[in-house]
């Protein structure tokens, strides 16, 4: 929609909220795209892309890129995305933010497909390494707020090794 509106509802020979709206036409039908006036700020939506990139490896179509909350005693998952393996571009969508967020963006190839966000030895990983030191520490958060679109956040993977490279924030 244009600036300033949302998508409210779908009317006519179809109704719903959902949006996109999967239709099978088999005859005339009548459907229209009901937007309302925006109020407040222009979007509520943090949108969040770069690269994931491993060297020397090809990603797998098990790859994906992940924001956790980086503001309390706990990381917790907040968004994740697939990353596409051709050419390891990836954006993370964070709808309804309503005040600023510290957030880790890391990403992981899952190559055994196992389990996605926990790596295993043999998977890719990595994060947004903000003060580019190696080390995942509690200076790598980014802080968004409502509306941001944020790019160039690119993470290069490496070899996850178990727990020889196990990451523990101390806070």
């Amino acid at each position: 929609p244009d600036s300033g509106y949302y998508f409210e509802s779908w009317s006519g020979d179809t109704t719903s909220n959902e949006n996109p709206l999967g239709l099978i036409i088999l005859s005339n039908t009548s459907v229209t795209a009901n937007f309302e006036v925006q109020n407040g700020p222009e979007s509520d939506t943090v949108s969040i892309s770069g690269t994931v990139t491993w060297p020397e490896h090809d990603l797998s179509e098990y790859t994906y890129a992940f924001a956790d909350t980086a503001g309390g005693q706990y990381v917790y998952l907040l968004a994740q995305t697939d990353v596409n393996p051709d050419d390891g571009s990836y954006t993370l969508i964070i709808p309804d933010v309503t005040d600023s967020l510290q957030l880790y963006i890391e990403a992981q190839d899952d190559v055994n497909n196992s389990q996605p966000w926990i790596p295993d030895a043999g998977d890719g990983w990595g994060f947004f390494d903000v003060n580019q030191n190696g080390q995942w520490d509690t200076n790598d958060y980014i802080t968004v707020y409502p509306g941001d679109n944020i790019t160039g956040i690119d993470i290069i993977l490496d070899l996850y090794q178990g727990l020889r490279t196990a990451v523990k924030l101390k806070r």
